[in-house]
């Protein structure tokens, strides 16, 4: 009985031991497992932060170059080279980088200004191998277009030439609540003298500036600044098929009220003669000798005046105008072709109102004289400006649907 029972207790030892054996080595998988998931999801967290980085500076830059030309064909060329500049280059090491404009998930769906991004890679994992985990799919997705507000309520594109932005006389530039961007690298790229007056939230020069006004600058010029984008480059032109009369310029000088409507204007219009003339919302796209007035009344509310010839001179009288406020030319208020150098003049003496967006990307628009502005706001985008006389440049945008005009490339999801 007695070696019965040393029998059966050396055995429950034996037992007890292979249990803890079996549960020990339960548990120590299961710790394994564990420090493995740890550290496997430490480096896939690492890696997908690195890889969310790259992700949104391809959707910016493709953006960027989207901005830059709405038709150009290099977007995805452009999002995949700064993914590689990145550590992501597309089909190396299973990288797949997948570049949609426009994009084809999330809120910018179809909206060819955005540009999405996704990358996405199969990476091997280390501890996690032991659990017969040998890989695990890692993504990030990004994507970028027009959101943030603009910096300036004036850019001077010009690259090269000499006072692109010329204040003289007793000019007065006061935009308390707006920049002005000047890109040309001359020294110097602005210049003022008299006792010409600017006065802005910022003014950022690519070049230098130089002051000879008994008014200086303020706040005082950043300059060495890199040059800024034409904020407007992917504006499109419009299309059109036919005229509004014949090619021969409309010419207005009976003093008699008229009112135009919309429309191609293939001689261009010339008012003069104390005409009053008032112009219908819509479009007026101008050729021939463009838009010319002298000493007349001009009016019209939600109008945009392309110039695709001629020129555009509003010299004295009165001019109150205002750009749409919704729709396919919301805030555009004159617009020229690009290429086009003719100087859009505003000279002596006028009582004006423009609410809108001035775009003379390749000319210089001059106002001399008499000038006014009580609009809720102005934006004027040109390669060279001269203002010769007192103008107050508002930046109310609360009355468009979209706000500032101007906006900048950033991320949006």
């Amino acid at each position: 009985m007695k070696q019965w029972t040393n029998t059966m207790k050396i055995r429950s030892g034996r037992h007890s031991r292979g249990q803890a054996l079996v549960l020990g080595t339960l548990i120590l998988t299961v710790l394994i497992g564990f420090v493995g998931l740890a550290a496997d999801a430490g480096y896939f967290f690492d890696y997908r932060r690195r890889m969310t980085a790259a992700a949104d500076s391809a959707a910016v830059a493709g953006a960027l170059e989207a901005k830059r030309n709405s038709s150009s064909t290099q977007v995805v060329t452009v999002a995949r080279t700064a993914a590689a500049a990145s550590g992501f280059t597309d089909g190396t090491n299973g990288i797949n980088v997948t570049v949609n404009r426009p994009p084809v998930s999330g809120y910018n769906v179809g909206n060819n200004k955005f540009v999405e991004v996704l990358i996405n890679r199969p990476s091997p994992t280390f501890f996690m191998r032991a659990l017969n985990v040998a890989t695990a799919t890692v993504g990030a997705r990004a994507v970028a277009g027009p959101g943030g507000v603009g910096d300036g309520c004036i850019y001077v594109l010009n690259p090269s030439s000499s006072s692109t932005l010329k204040l003289s006389t007793s000019s007065g530039l006061n935009m308390p609540n707006c920049g002005v961007i000047v890109n040309s690298s001359a020294n110097p790229a602005m210049s003022t003298s008299g006792t010409a007056c600017l006065h802005a939230s910022s003014i950022s020069i690519t070049g230098n500036w130089t002051s000879a006004s008994s008014c200086p600058p303020t706040p005082t010029p950043s300059i060495n600044i890199p040059p800024a984008a034409d904020p407007l480059s992917d504006l499109q032109a419009p299309t059109w098929s036919d005229c509004t009369g014949s090619s021969t310029k409309l010419d207005l000088k009976d003093a008699k009220p008229h009112t135009l409507n919309p429309g191609v204007y293939c001689g261009g219009i010339v008012i003069s003669a104390s005409t009053p003339v008032t112009f219908n919302p819509g479009l007026y796209i101008l050729q021939g000798v463009g838009l010319s007035s002298v000493d007349s009344a001009l009016s019209g509310t939600g109008v945009t005046f392309y110039i695709d010839a001629g020129k555009l001179s509003i010299t004295g009288g009165s001019a109150q105008f205002s750009a749409p406020t919704s729709g396919q030319w919301e805030s555009i208020l004159f617009f020229q072709k690009r290429g086009m150098t003719a100087k859009a003049v505003f000279p002596q003496g006028g009582t004006l109102s423009f609410e809108g967006v001035f775009y003379f990307p390749d000319a210089e628009v001059n106002f001399s004289g008499g000038t006014t502005n009580t609009a809720a706001y102005t934006m004027i985008v040109s390669a060279m400006l001269e203002i010769k006389d007192g103008s107050t440049i508002g930046a109310n945008f609360a009355g468009l649907a979209h706000g500032n005009p101007i906006k900048k490339v950033t991320l949006s999801e």
